[in-house]
């Protein structure tokens, strides 16, 4: 039974969300899914999956990025691959949200993480979702509970209850990893919130104090790149540029985070900074200290 639906999977056409079948005519994914037709292992479904989430990030434009990110979507659905259809799910509302399925997205995505007993999100989906789309047949399927949900005193509620002196962190980890999801759930579900910005940035700054570097850099960028006019959008900006380079020593992208802040950001008091980190990215620190006046090291 499990190998009809690897078979299925290698099929070229997939139906979407209102059954109108998805052509897939990418050549990369399309041999993926030849090799995993041969071979059905983990590696391959991985690879597919992979394949398929990188080709979505290269599109220039929504509309592309929408087919890809639906496509691996249902390939997802088909594999019983879960958390990596939310996953997919997740990129279509943050590249999609004006979409006619953000209703019915917002709606899966939200039983998605009810059934996986990640409650707490789903409420603050299900708020979104009522409040941003309230004549639709799926707001109205939102319970009572949820519609009349205060999302920002709730997500509040958890950041306050993340803070504990004792901890080496400063921080419950438990209570802060809701908040910074809860944060995140926010900003992807009700992106016209006018506080949704300043919950990406207090959920990176939560994720930096905790230690959760990959999920500081994912807030950082969804920040900046959402919503570039945002106040603290330039600094999550720099931030992200900086954890890049001495966090992960990705140059190559630090250096793109750096170049893309004195482009969009000249006049931000930290675009000379920016400038120097990018001449100097490809320096060690002994060099770095050469450049210093021996009066200020």
């Amino acid at each position: 039974m499990i190998r009809f639906f690897f078979f299925i999977v290698g099929l070229l056409c997939l139906s979407s969300c209102g059954d109108k079948p998805i052509k897939m005519v990418d050549a990369d994914v399309i041999k993926m899914e030849e090799i995993l037709k041969q071979d059905s292992s983990k590696q391959n479904i991985v690879g597919l999956i992979g394949t398929i989430y990188r080709k979505a990030q290269e599109q220039k434009t929504a509309k592309d990025q929408e087919l890809f990110y639906q496509y691996g979507a249902e390939t997802c659905e088909k594999l019983g691959y879960m958390s990596e259809k939310r996953t997919f799910i997740s990129q279509l509302l943050k590249c999609c949200y004006r979409s006619e399925e953000t209703p019915a997205r917002l709606e899966e995505l939200a039983g998605m993480l009810a059934k996986d007993g990640k409650t707490e999100l789903a409420s603050v989906i299900n708020n979104a979702l009522f409040k941003q789309f309230n004549k639709s047949p799926e707001a109205q399927r939102v319970n009572e509970a949820d519609r009349k949900l205060d999302a920002d005193k709730f997500i509040k509620s958890f950041g306050e209850a993340a803070f504990d002196a004792t901890g080496s962190t400063g921080l419950k980890e438990k209570e802060a990893i809701k908040y910074i999801d809860l944060c995140e759930a926010k900003a992807m579900a009700d992106p016209k919130d006018a506080s949704s910005p300043d919950y990406l940035w207090k959920g990176a700054e939560m994720a930096r104090t905790l230690g959760s570097i990959e999920k500081c850099v994912a807030l950082y960028t969804a920040l900046e790149e959402q919503f570039p006019t945002y106040e603290k959008a330039p600094d999550a900006l720099f931030v992200k540029g900086y954890i890049l380079e001495t966090s992960y020593n990705d140059k190559v992208n630090a250096k793109l985070a750096y170049e893309k802040f004195i482009k969009n950001y000249p006049r931000h008091q930290l675009a000379k900074d920016a400038k120097f980190l990018l001449d100097n990215v490809d320096k060690s620190d002994d060099e770095l200290l050469k450049l210093i006046p021996k009066e200020d090291q």
